[in-house]
């Protein structure tokens, strides 16, 4: 099954209004964006061109008393890429990678987030 940017976008603001309330209104200043494929400078950042997804800002806890008037954090998810993995399943995929660049933006390592999805399949 494929999906188009405004399909995604619309389905990223769905899974966005069913996060829980401290989480919704938690997330500010963040600019939720779809585009193809990451472009050759954040490949080579990151050694992938398979990204699903990219956190780009300071997450939360690394904020001070002097972080305002800033361009908004973005997160971006890859549809190009997703669609390589994403089968049938569309709205679950995206659902894990939308959560997993909003526990970035929280502050929670690769890590971390690994660690938490693992022990939910438990």
């Amino acid at each position: 099954m494929a999906i188009d940017k405004e399909q995604l976008s619309l389905l990223i603001e769905e899974i966005l209004e069913e996060l829980p309330p401290l989480f919704k209104n938690s997330i500010s200043n963040v600019e939720f964006v779809v585009e193809d494929y990451p472009d050759p400078e954040i490949q080579k950042q990151f050694g992938s061109r398979f990204l699903l997804g990219l956190y780009q800002g300071i997450p939360l806890p690394r904020r001070n008393r002097s972080y305002n008037l800033v361009m908004p954090d973005r997160i971006v998810i890859y549809l190009g890429n997703l669609e390589r993995v994403a089968g049938k399943n569309w709205p679950e995929e995206v659902k894990k990678v939308l959560w997993h660049e909003i526990g970035h933006y929280f502050g929670l390592s690769d890590e971390e987030l690994w660690k938490l999805s693992s022990e939910e399949k438990k």
